[in-house]
């Protein structure tokens, strides 16, 4: 929407599209959960990794955890 709308074209615009908000907001929070499984699985093969030092992989994991 244009930033030259008045309060009650907002409003009106809002009110109108109604009905499209929820879906928006659910397929973001499934996406967030998606993210967020990646990054616990992504430290978990981080761990593996021969040499790899511990603080590495939980800075990743607090990352990845507070990305979410």
């Amino acid at each position: 929407m244009p930033t030259s709308w008045s309060q009650a074209e907002v409003a009106a615009h809002y009110r109108e599209n109604a009905k499209h908000y929820p879906y928006g907001r659910r397929s973001g929070h499934d996406g967030l959960d998606v993210l967020c499984v990646i990054h616990g699985r992504f430290s978990g093969q981080m761990r593996r990794i021969p040499g790899m030092h511990s603080t590495v992989v939980y800075t990743q994991l607090a990352g990845g955890a507070f990305g979410c």
